[in-house]
């Protein structure tokens, strides 16, 4: 309910991003000790798209600390992910500015793709060929799920935005109304 262009409400949505992020890491798909594969890559991208830098910023803390406390062989990886998907949702909501006109299911098709095709390109940092293994085992799957789900949390996001817009629309035409009904000292009746 606070809005996102105020920084209590980009502060708020980074909060809330980022448990989610971080709710999604405790049930992860484990494909090797210390390799871990979850959600997170498209609540941080979606979270920097719509609600901007100061609720990225809140958000890297939860996925970051918890991604660097689980350590193990893929938490450069793991950090470098989180911190790729919100430089691009940064990235695109400079060159999108979704609170204007919220993206469409293209737009969000081809951004999570983006950020995935990124994913896919930081699990070569995995160590000792253990990036070629993941890429076989869960490139398609990567590639095809999570710029979907991407697509699908999206939407939810782009229609709040919408409403928004909406709303403040209807109150300036409202208020245009009421002031040019007082400027011409006209009556009206309403039946």
């Amino acid at each position: 309910r606070l809005p996102r262009s105020r920084l209590t409400g980009a502060l708020a949505q980074g909060l809330l991003f980022g448990a989610a992020a971080y709710l999604g890491m405790l049930k992860p798909l484990n494909f090797g000790p210390g390799i871990i594969f979850d959600g997170r890559s498209v609540m941080i991208s979606l979270c920097a798209l719509y609600s901007g830098p100061w609720a990225a910023a809140v958000l890297l803390i939860l996925p970051i600390g918890y991604r660097v406390a689980l350590g193990g062989s893929g938490a450069v990886m793991g950090v470098s992910v989180i911190l790729a998907s919100a430089a691009l949702g940064l990235v695109a909501r400079w060159r999108i500015k979704p609170d204007r006109r919220p993206p469409s299911s293209s737009q969000l098709l081809l951004f999570g793709l983006a950020v995935h095709i990124v994913m896919l390109a930081l699990m070569l940092t995995l160590p000792e060929g253990a990036g070629l293994l993941a890429l076989r085992r869960m490139g398609i799957f990567i590639i095809t799920i999570y710029p979907l789900a991407t697509v699908l949390a999206g939407k939810i996001l782009s229609d709040q935005v919408r409403a928004a817009l909406n709303v403040e629309a209807l109150r300036e035409r409202e208020e245009r109304f009421t002031l040019s009904m007082e400027a011409s000292r006209d009556g009206l009746w309403d039946l």
